[in-house]
């Protein structure tokens, strides 16, 4: 027993052990950088090929000699095609920046490029050779510190000097494609001290941060915003004193949100430690939230696509936690706890760039990591976990519910293992699957449930998902009939409204046996008219939620809609008349000797469905004595030609029933009726009066019904064969 503990505890120690080891952005072994640089490196730019460009103060990479700038293979080789011959003869200070077309701009502090005039600034081709149609004249008089490419292909360039190709420009410049000075841009006096930092906002409006402490005249603390004409965007941390000390560092998120670092503790009077996030108007955005921040400046940034940020600098803790010279903060500007450097680097860090598989190529003044040497430069593979699930949605059933999400856009460091359900109201994990979806079982009808899912892969687990409610349920009860009353041609059914088992009740339906006579209502009663007097029916109620249809009440006991004495007689569809015979009792004597005898004669319109009675008398002799009704005489009563109107509700249900089976002449099948029953509905009448008239449809398919859907059939485009078959099926149930 005890030593199976202590291999439990050694298990458990070793996974912990593991966690920790996978918290930390391991260096990258792969990565063949040899002996490294000879010196500082200033910049690193990846290519969308996963290429790297390096410049800086260098004069070799790995014992062959590359002046100031060289390309590096994604396995961290020289890239040989790249051929810069004897390169600057001076550093390359500025960042360097990537046209799309591959060509690269490159500033610092030189006068020549593989021996051919390039003061402060040059472009190469994607092979390394100068790029000849890129007139700069005579350059910037003094060093560009800072690149960068407006959506346009125009260039901003910022530093220390004060003229481009003669014409004077004071420390901020905006180039045309050609190389040649972009006379628009007109920044008047300029900045009065060293552009460190400059970005673009969707709107062309440009950021410019630095040390400087004024712009154009006017006092700035160390940032500024200009129109995209170079003049000063008053709308920017208006009457603001801006910041304490320098901004080498601006960023500008795909929200528009600015981070901004650098080596400044405050912001218009309020703490904020070397990095903070200000909105778009230039105040300050209380969302970031740095805590203490950190003990020294802020250098570069880089925001991911999730809205993490790398940020690295001369700092060596972050909120007072141990963070050397670089930090990954959440979007809310808390430390990732995963994100831990350890040793880290033993000096500060110059440039970085991110691969698309997630390692980060970093470069500076350093010479180890974690106490390995690495020559300068140093590539990282950066564990973490994954991000959340997306898009989460439930769908309920009787008892269950039916979780679905979609996998992180983020998968982390490494795969995804699996995912974890977590039961919002307790927060803890009620089941685990390797899968996208998963069925919740055993849960109760009627009782809301909310979930949220996580992602783990073996570096950790994800946030948490959003929320997502789900109230389990099936179809309602049925309802109970408590009374039916029945008066001249429609009955008021009374019913008890049943349990809607999880999904609100919608709507009720009443229908009619026989006949199939339906009407929908939300409440109880609900009333069924167009019934026929002297018909005797029963009824089922049925109650209708979101999971569907119940089963019908238990029917009620028979009722006969009553009007008029009166019978209706049908005739034959070429007569004009129908034939109504009253029956009238003769009066009596107050001994009950007849006296007379009674002839009545009743006229009744359908089209109208009134009715008008007359009654003659004749005398009747003393000695006859009547014991039976006096029946009148047929008499003719003229009606319309149409069709006498019938209401039909054709559900969901009755389509499926018809389009169950194929259906021909000859056959006699409850089908048969029903789909009479549509036909009629729809206007392809079978017969006007009699069998398969509307309201008295038969189980027989006979010619009549056959002439009928070959009507409906050439209405719907379909070849009119009288045909029951599975293309007039298909088109039933489609329509």
């Amino acid at each position: 027993m005890k030593r199976t503990i202590k291999i439990f505890v050694f298990i458990f120690i070793m996974i912990l052990a593991n966690k920790v080891i996978a918290g930390v952005p391991a260096l990258d072994t792969s990565f063949s950088n040899g002996s490294g640089f000879s010196n500082v490196i200033r910049a690193v730019t990846v290519q969308p090929d996963d290429k790297i460009l390096v410049g800086g103060g260098f004069g070799s990479y790995n014992g062959t000699t590359v002046n100031r700038i060289v390309r590096l293979n994604v396995n961290g080789l020289r890239d040989e095609s790249f051929n810069t011959g004897t390169g600057f003869n001076g550093t390359v200070f500025s960042n360097i920046v990537l046209q799309p077309d591959g060509k690269v701009i490159i500033g610092g502090n030189f006068s020549t490029f593989n021996g051919a005039t390039s003061s402060m600034i040059a472009r190469i081709n994607t092979d390394g050779s100068r790029d000849e149609s890129f007139i700069t004249g005579t350059g910037f008089t003094y060093y560009v510190n800072y690149l960068r490419l407006q959506p346009d292909g125009k260039i901003l360039a910022g530093g220390e000097f004060s003229t481009y190709n003669g014409a004077s420009i004071t420390r901020i410049a905006r180039l045309n494609t050609d190389g040649t000075l972009d006379e628009t841009f007109n920044p008047g006096l300029g900045v009065n001290a060293l552009v460190r930092a400059i970005d673009v906002q969707a709107d062309g409006k440009i950021l410019v941060g630095g040390n400087f402490t004024s712009c154009n005249g006017v006092a700035m603390g160390h940032i500024v915003r200009l129109n995209t004409d170079g003049s000063i965007d008053t709308s920017f941390n208006s009457g603001g004193a801006g910041f304490n000390g320098n901004v080498p560092a601006i960023f500008v998120q795909p929200d528009q949100k600015i981070v901004v670092g650098g080596g400044f503790t405050t912001y218009n009077g309020l703490t904020t430690n070397d990095i903070v996030r200000l909105n778009t108007d230039g105040s300050i955005d209380s969302s970031f939230n740095t805590g203490t921040g950190q003990n020294a400046y802020t250098s570069l940034l880089y925001i991911y696509p999730d809205g993490k940020i790398l940020a690295t600098g001369g700092f060596t803790t972050y909120n007072g936690a141990n963070s050397k010279y670089i930090v990954r903060l959440n979007s809310d500007g808390s430390p990732e706890t995963l994100f831990n450097t350890d040793a880290g680097f033993d000096s500060t860090i110059n440039g970085f760039g991110v691969q698309s598989d997630g390692k980060i190529v970093f470069g500076g003044y350093f010479g180890k990591y974690n106490n390995i040497s690495t020559g300068y430069i140093a590539r990282l593979s950066i564990n973490s976990a994954p991000g959340a699930p997306t898009g989460v949605g439930a769908t309920a059933s009787n008892t269950e519910a039916i979780l679905s999400w979609s996998a992180p856009t983020d998968s982390g460091s490494t795969a995804i293992a699996y995912y974890n359900i977590y039961n919002s109201a307790t927060n803890l994990a009620i089941a685990s699957t390797t899968n996208t979806t998963k069925n919740i079982s055993g849960l109760s009808n009627a009782v809301e449930y909310g979930y949220y899912i996580t992602a783990i892969n073996s570096i950790g687990e994800s946030a948490s998902s959003t929320v997502v409610l789900v109230t389990p349920g099936t179809v309602p009860d049925a309802p109970t009939i408590n009374s039916v009353i029945a008066s001249s041609r429609k009955v008021v059914i009374d019913f008890t409204t049943p349990n809607s088992n999880g999904s609100n009740i919608i709507n009720y339906f009443a229908l009619s046996s026989p006949d199939n006579i339906g009407s929908y209502g939300t409440v109880t009663p609900i009333t069924i008219e167009n019934l026929v007097n002297g018909v005797s029916y029963w009824f089922n109620v049925f109650a209708i939620n979101t999971f569907g249809t119940s089963t019908a009440s238990a029917s009620s006991t028979k009722v006969t809609p009553h009007g008029s004495s009166r019978k209706i007689v049908s005739t034959p569809a070429s007569s004009n008349t129908q034939t109504a015979t009253p029956t009238t009792q003769a009066p009596v004597t107050e001994n009950s000797t007849p006296i007379e005898t009674v002839t009545a004669t009743t006229t009744f319109n359908i089209s109208t469905s009134t009715e008008t009675t007359s009654t003659t008398t004749k005398p009747i002799l003393a000695t006859t004595t009547v014991k039976e009704d006096i029946v009148a005489k047929p008499t003719t009563v003229e009606t319309p030609t149409e069709t006498p109107k019938v209401t039909y509700t054709i559900t969901p249900e009755t389509l499926t029933t018809i389009t169950k089976q194929d259906l021909k002449s000859g056959q006699q099948t409850p089908e048969v009726e029903l789909l009479q029953q549509f036909l009629n509905a729809n206007g392809f009448i079978i017969s006007q009066t009699g069998p398969g008239s509307p309201g008295h449809e038969t189980t027989y398919f006979g010619k009549a019904t056959k002439s009928a859907l070959a009507k409906y059939q050439k209405s719907v485009g379909l070849p009119a064969t009288g045909y029951f078959g599975p293309m007039t099926r298909a088109k039933i149930l489609n329509n």
